[in-house]
């Protein structure tokens, strides 16, 4: 079932960061704020904090930052993701394994915990 919610993650995310991005290019900050908060709620499913705060900052300053600063912001949130992907499949292999999932989690170094 983890494998199942981190597959659509992975999904549901690049195509969220791919409207983060076209709501930058096209100055939309309103789509800005939605694509952030949906991105921090699907993020949220799976625990990784690091995302989560990263988007929701985004959401709360889509209106007011510059636009170049959420483009970094986005940046940041795409490097996000990509770690904690990788630490998701590192801790998915570990417990596949045979290692409890406590030791999983450490070894995984998973960046939301």
């Amino acid at each position: 079932r983890m494998g199942r919610l981190v597959a659509l993650f992975q999904t549901v995310s690049e195509d969220i960061l791919e409207q983060l991005g076209r709501a930058i290019e096209q100055g939309d900050r309103k789509a800005l704020e939605r694509a952030a908060h949906q991105f921090a709620s699907s993020a949220s499913a799976l625990g990784l904090g690091q995302a989560v705060t990263i988007a929701s900052t985004i959401e709360a300053e889509a209106r007011i930052a510059s636009l170049p600063v959420m483009a970094r912001a986005v940046a940041d949130l795409a490097q996000g993701r990509g770690e904690s992907l990788a630490a998701l499949a590192l801790r998915g292999a570990a417990i596949a394994k045979g290692v409890p999932e406590d030791q999983a989690l450490r070894s995984a170094k998973m960046p939301s915990l």
